[in-house]
C-alpha cells in the first residue's frame, strides 16, 4: 500500500534532486506535442533525406497506456514514467511512476494495468534498474523494503537490488551488496542488464562511491549468488563503468567505461557463461583532453555490431528550428562530433558515425531493432531519428515526441516502438522495419 507518508517522502525527494539528471527522472514542463503532428517546429526543422533505395520506418500510433503523473505546481514539474522495459515474451511492459515509489505494469494490448508499491526511503534516487524475470512474473528493481513492514526502510541499507512479485510488489528476495553491513552507497546497483534467457543479471555497482567495487558483478538468477566479477580496463586508472548491455542472443555482454578522470572511453565485450574478454574497443580515440560519459551501449540484432552514444557531447542546439553549434566560451571543451558511433565486434573497426543532432541525456532514449539494421534514438529536444548505419545515409529525422519522453524501446518482436513519457506509455506500430 502506498501511504501518504511515502508520497510526502517522494515529493520531498523530487524537490532536492530535480536538477540532478544522473539521479533518475528527467522532468519537463507540460507542453505535449504528439509524434507525427505537424507544428511550426517540425515544418521548419531540416530533415535528413535518405539517398538509398530503402526508406526509413514510419510510425502509426496503436494505443496510449495511461499512468499516474503527479504534478508539482511549485516547480511546474511532473513525475512521469521512468525506465520503460518489456518482458522477453512481449506480453508485459513496466515503468517506474510516483518518483520511483511505485511501478506500473501493463499488458501490451492495454487490457491489463495495475500498480505495485516499492518501499524505499529515497525512491527517486534508487530507481536506476528495472527488468522482468521468470517470464513476466517477477521484477528486478532497486532496493525495496517488504510491504508487510514498510516502515523498516533501514533493512535495505546494504541491499544491491531487489526481486519483487510482479503481481503485488511483495519482496521475493533482497540481494545484499558486496559489503554487507556497510552503507547504502557502497552496495547499491547503479546499472543492470538481464540476459535474454533470464539466467544472469549483470550489475554495475555505485561508481560515485570511492569504496564501491568497480568490477562488474554477475549473478545467477537460480541462486542469486555472485558467480563472477569482471574487471574492466586492465590498463586504465580505476575505470568507472557507465553502462552495460547483453546482446540479443545472450552470448555477449558489453560494458562501456572510461578511466577515473572520465577520459579514454572504451567498450569491453565479454563472452557470456565463460566471461572471457573477447574484444576491447576505444570508442573516441581522438578525444584526449575532455571528460566523456557513454550514455548507452546497444548490440544489433545478430550481435555482430555495437553502438555507443555519448551523453551531452553533441555541442549542438536548435535555434528557431535550425540545428547549429552552441555559442559557448572558447575556454569550454571542444565539441565532440559524431557522438553516435557503430563498431564491428569481430575486429573493433568503426562501421559508421552520426552527428549533427543535439545530444543530451539519451541513456534510455536509444534502441536497436531486434529484427533489422535500424537504430532509433531521441535527441535532447525530443526529435526521433531512425538510422541504418550500414546504409551510408545520415539519420532520418522522423518526428518530434513530447519533451517529457524518458525512454523508447523496441518490443521483442521488433514490430512495436514504445515511448515512456509524463502521462504514460505510447505504443507505435513500426512500418517498413526491415
Amino acid at each position: 500500500m502506498i501511504t501518504r507518508k511515502h508520497h510526502i517522502v517522494a515529493a520531498a525527494t523530487i524537490v532536492v534532486t530535480a536538477c540532478v539528471i544522473g539521479a533518475g527522472f528527467i522532468f519537463a514542463f507540460r507542453q505535449p506535442v504528439e509524434c507525427g503532428v505537424e507544428s511550426w517546429w517540425s515544418k521548419s526543422a531540416p530533415r535528413a533525406i535518405a539517398t538509398n533505395s530503402q526508406p526509413p520506418p514510419k510510425l502509426r500510433l496503436l494505443r496510449k497506456l495511461g499512468a499516474p503523473n503527479e504534478y508539482y505546481p511549485v516547480l511546474n514539474m511532473v513525475s512521469g514514467t521512468w525506465l520503460l522495459t518489456w518482458s522477453p515474451d512481449g506480453e508485459r511492459l513496466a515503468a517506474y511512476v510516483r518518483n520511483g515509489a511505485a511501478i506500473v505494469v501493463f499488458s501490451s494490448d492495454g487490457k491489463i494495468r495495475y500498480e505495485i508499491p516499492r518501499q524505499n526511503m529515497a525512491p527517486l534516487n534508487t530507481a536506476d534498474i528495472l527488468g522482468f524475470l521468470s517470464g513476466h512474473s517477477q521484477l528486478l528493481t532497486g532496493p525495496a523494503a517488504s510491504n508487510s513492514d514498510p516502515d523498516n526502510l533501514h533493512a535495505v541499507e546494504d541491499v544491491a537490488f531487489s526481486i519483487l512479485n510482479a503481481d503485488d510488489g511483495d519482496v521475493i528476495q533482497n540481494v545484499i551488496g558486496w559489503k554487507p553491513g556497510r552503507s547504502h552507497p557502497e552496495n547499491i546497483a547503479f546499472k543492470a542488464a538481464i540476459s535474454p534467457d533470464q539466467r544472469f543479471v549483470a550489475i554495475v555497482y555505485n561508481i560515485l562511491h570511492e569504496s564501491a567495487d568497480r568490477r562488474i558483478g554477475i549473478y545467477a538468477t537460480d541462486s542469486w549468488q555472485r558467480v563472477a566479477a569482471l574487471s574492466i580496463g586492465e590498463n586504465k586508472d580505476s575505470p568507472r563503468a557507465d553502462t552495460i548491455s547483453f546482446s540479443r542472443d545472450g552470448k555477449m555482454l558489453a560494458v562501456a567505461y572510461s578511466d577515473r578522470s572520465g577520459r579514454n572511453s572504451s567498450v569491453d565485450v565479454f563472452e557470456a557463461n565463460t566471461w572471457r574478454l573477447v574484444q576491447s574497443i576505444t570508442t573516441f580515440p581522438e578525444v584526449t583532453d575532455q571528460v566523456l560519459k557513454t550514455a548507452a551501449v546497444r548490440f544489433n540484432y545478430d550481435g555482430s555490431m555495437i553502438a555507443v552514444i555519448l551523453r551531452g557531447a553533441g555541442g549542438l542546439s536548435r535555434y528557431s528550428g535550425q540545428i547549429a553549434e552552441k555559442d559557448t566560451p572558447a575556454s569550454w571543451p571542444k565539441i565532440v562530433s559524431q557522438a553516435l558511433r557503430v563498431f564491428k565486434i569481430s575486429d573493433g573497426s568503426r562501421v559508421a558515425t552520426a552527428g549533427n543532432f543535439p545530444s543530451g541525456s539519451p541513456a534510455h532514449k536509444i534502441d536497436w531493432s531486434p529484427i533489422s539494421d535500424v537504430i532509433a534514438f531521441l535527441d535532447m529536444d525530443g526529435f526521433l531519428y531512425f538510422w541504418r548505419p550500414t546504409s551510408g545515409d545520415p539519420p532520418h529525422e522522423e518526428c518530434r515526441m513530447v519533451r517529457s519522453t524518458t525512454a523508447i524501446s523496441f518490443s521483442p518482436d521488433g514490430k512495436t516502438l514504445s515511448q515512456g513519457f509524463a502521462d504514460g506509455i505510447n505504443l507505435y506500430e513500426i512500418l517498413d522495419n526491415r
